[in-house]
């Protein structure tokens, strides 16, 4: 298993890390191996990262499996800023720009507490069928998607590990939920906690004074409590 570290220059994305199976050769690791797969010259592969914002590809021997990163920063991204900050349902409404086709249906999963929209296609080229599955996110002002494309009758099981292994400085965490999230709840709680404490007393004690003898005042009292006089 091929643990890469990639260090992006791209708007200040942090380290990234992915994980690839033994059975992909990984550009940047073996650049000459998978250009020579894709029927490319180096510089051409070279070109091609560049130009596509690729900071990771990874492809199988008969070049039926490949595993694509791209970090960008977009005009969404950067007005997101991380993906994870949304709820569901601000995502759902969301995915034809997170995904940038209308058309396409995707789900909402996380990996860790960062959140992503996926996506699974299947389309056909000269080469013949495949499935293009894609992760959306955006995190640190920028948009990433990872992408495997597999030919048509190949096992898909190596997918959920790859993308399992995926990680970056710019992801949310756990750590990064704010406490003040929590204080705000308490205090919610205790001020509802005091309330109906405050109200349970008030009629404990107007129904005491009409069990000793003031069987009159009560009703006034507490009338006077929802409905006070006006001022003069």
């Amino acid at each position: 298993m091929a643990l890469i570290l990639l260090m992006i220059p791209v708007s200040a994305a942090g380290r990234i890390s992915l994980k690839a199976g033994d059975e992909f050769s990984v550009y940047g690791e073996d650049s000459k191996k998978v250009a020579e797969i894709l029927g490319m010259s180096e510089a051409e592969l070279n070109e091609y990262t560049r130009q596509n914002n690729i900071v990771y590809l990874a492809v199988n021997e008969d070049n039926t499996k490949q595993i694509r990163l791209t970090v960008a920063a977009t005009a969404f991204s950067e007005s997101t800023g991380n993906l994870s900050l949304l709820s569901d349902s601000e995502i759902k409404e969301l995915i034809p720009d997170i995904t940038g086709d209308s058309a396409i249906k995707g789900e909402i999963t996380e990996n860790d507490s960062q959140k992503f929209v996926v996506s699974r296609v299947s389309s056909e080229d000269s080469g013949g069928g495949y499935t293009l599955a894609r992760y959306f996110t955006v995190a640190g002002n920028n948009e990433y998607i990872l992408s495997f494309y597999t030919s048509e009758g190949v096992p898909e099981d190596y997918i959920e590990s790859v993308f399992e292994s995926l990680d970056s400085d710019d992801f949310y965490t756990e750590k990064d939920k704010s406490p003040y999230s929590y204080i705000v709840i308490g205090a919610l709680v205790l001020l509802c906690a005091g309330a109906l404490f405050i109200i349970y007393t008030i009629i404990r004690d107007l129904t005491v004074k009409r069990r000793h003898g003031a069987p009159e005042a009560a009703p006034d009292d507490f009338d006077d409590f929802f409905n006070p006089p006006e001022d003069e």
